[in-house]
Order: C-alpha cells, then sequence, then structure tokens
C-alpha cells in the first residue's frame, strides 16, 4: 500500500467510460447471447491497459482497472450470492450519468448497457428472501 506524510495521496471510486466497442460485446455477453469470450478478454485487458496509463498520466497516486470487464457492482451480486432474480424495470439515472448520455456517451448501470438513449428498461436485481 502506497503511503504519504507529505500530501493526500489521490485516486477514484467506481467505473470509468468503457470504449463502445467493449460495451457493445458487454451488451450481448449481459443478455446471453453469443459472443467471443477470448475477444471479450482481449478487449478488457487492452481497456485496462489504457484506462490504467491515463490515470497515471493524469497523476493520480494509486490506479484501478476501472471496472472494465465489469457491467455494475451489482454483477458481483448476481454472479457470487445465491438469493437474487433478475427482473426488468425502469430506473432514474442518477445527474451524473445523465450527462454522459446528453454527450452521447455509452452508459452502463443497473446490470445493463445502454448505448446512450437512456430510454430502455434496465434490469435490476430483486432479492427473494
Amino acid at each position: 500500500m502506497q503511503r504519504s506524510s507529505e500530501r493526500i495521496l489521490t485516486t477514484h471510486v467506481g467505473s470509468l467510460a468503457r470504449p463502445h466497442d467493449l460495451l457493445e460485446v458487454m451488451r450481448e455477453k449481459e443478455h446471453g447471447r453469443p459472443y467471443d469470450p477470448a475477444r471479450f478478454t482481449e478487449m478488457v485487458t487492452e481497456a485496462v491497459r489504457d484506462v490504467v496509463r491515463r490515470q497515471a498520466e493524469a497523476g493520480l497516486d494509486v490506479v484501478t482497472d476501472g471496472e472494465m470487464g465489469k457491467v455494475s457492482f451489482l454483477t458481483y451480486v448476481k454472479e457470487r450470492l445465491a438469493g437474487f432474480d433478475q427482473v426488468e424495470g425502469e430506473t432514474l439515472l442518477p445527474p451524473s450519468w445523465q450527462r454522459e448520455i446528453d454527450d452521447g456517451a455509452a452508459v452502463v448501470w443497473q446490470g445493463g448497457v445502454d448505448g446512450g438513449s437512456g430510454s430502455r428498461q434496465r434490469r435490476q436485481l430483486q432479492c427473494r428472501a
């Protein structure tokens, strides 16, 4: 772990914008449609390499993978915990994500990948207990 008594070390929390081509493959994977797993792994590796480089160039002290290979935190729940079902449902996007939509950037939210329309139903997790 990095430490400093001279200054506050910097990092970020959460996911960073993913490349559009990676988002397309993530969409296919998430919806259970055919995709090339080897190519997906290559794309994630390339995206991580790029995002780590950009964080280092920006001067961050602690860099992350930017969640490049994950749709959202809910992916962890869905893949690692029992007792949750995926359901369709409408959710409101946080204001910070609306700016990305308005700028035409692709958005990943609540277990679904949205190409920027901001209007489709997004899958959510629901606890069965």
